[in-house]
């Protein structure tokens, strides 16, 4: 996308094959292209490779995506310039919740494109 230099994925579901599928899925070609300078990607995973990603029973929806619409609630209007805040405070709610016994899960982070500003 031309006019989108700052992205932000938030992706909630397992980082990891969960099922092996019986018949192989076919091949996509994938198009070429070179990376843009400018343009900076946050991507936030619910799980590490090969972990799974907890779902809140009573609270009807993925542990991470529930998490994340709290913080998100929490700081309105929305004050993370730095995709990496967001990340820490991510962080810190699940190592409380590992602490405690109620997940074994642990969100990553990944940042691609040129260093964060805070503008």
């Amino acid at each position: 996308m031309r006019s989108c230099d700052r992205q932000m994925w938030f992706i909630d579901a397992c980082a990891g094959p969960a099922v092996e599928e019986a018949d192989p899925l076919p091949l996509l070609s994938v198009p070429e292209g070179r990376p843009v300078a400018a343009r900076s990607q946050a991507v936030y995973l619910a799980s590490s490779p090969g972990d799974l990603a907890a779902v809140d029973l009573r609270r009807r929806g993925g542990l991470f995506s529930l998490e994340l619409l709290e913080v998100f609630r929490e700081t309105a209007p929305w004050g993370f310039a730095d995709p990496y805040a967001l990340h820490e405070e991510l962080s810190s709610r699940f190592d409380e919740m590992r602490e405690q016994g109620r997940t074994r899960q642990a969100p990553v982070f990944q940042r691609y494109g040129p260093p964060s500003t805070t503008s």
